[in-house]
């Protein structure tokens, strides 16, 4: 199995408005270290190498497989919005789109596609990463679609961020505040 990132998200989670706003800042002058800071936190929470192994806002990925599986392509990076499309390799070694009334999807949080009722997948070659299917996950187009608990997380740790720039503090007593993971831990995928 391996999963690659076709289309990145067009829009940002949060703004760089909205960090400033959570940090108190006034003006525009610590805007462009603001959104690496977004853009930071951010990364450590979204797709397949995030913390979080979920897609933020809507972002089009390929899961390529050596096969299909006996029964639903369970697709990675909660929620699914849609599937794009479903391509394979023949027993002859030709390349095919399957059409999709072929098979139904189910957009969600369990998100998955399957050949329609009384039919199967198509036979492959068989060779490595035969099965190529795109699609698109996230909660929306847009960051305000994201859930509020995870956009409140990422601005905790953006105004920590903001907070401590250095690597070492000095002359602070400096505790972790567990909020950011609370509100983070009902949408953690759990991973085997």
């Amino acid at each position: 199995m391996r999963l690659r990132l076709i289309t990145a998200p067009s829009a940002p989670v949060v703004t760089t408005a909205e960090a400033r706003a959570q940090v108190n800042a006034y003006g525009t002058a610590s805007d462009p270290q603001l959104a690496a800071m977004v853009a930071a936190v951010v990364s450590g929470l979204d797709g397949s190498a995030g913390e979080l192994g979920r897609a933020l806002v809507e972002q089009e990925w390929e899961l390529a497989l050596d096969a299909f599986p006996s029964s639903a392509i369970c697709l990675p990076l909660p929620p699914l919005l849609s599937v794009e499309s479903v391509k394979y390799v023949d027993p002859e070694g030709v390349q095919q789109t399957m059409d999709a009334a072929g098979y139904t999807v189910e957009p969600g949080e369990h998100g998955f596609a399957m050949p329609v009722h009384g039919t199967r997948w198509p036979a492959t070659r068989a060779q490595p990463l035969a099965v190529r299917v795109r699609f698109k996950a996230g909660y929306g187009s847009t960051g305000d679609k994201v859930p509020a608990a995870i956009r409140s997380a990422i601005l905790l740790r953006v105004a920590d961020l903001f907070e401590n720039r250095e690597s070492s503090i000095v002359g602070k007593s400096v505790a972790p505040n567990p909020t950011s993971d609370l509100l983070l831990f009902p949408f953690k995928l759990v991973r085997p």
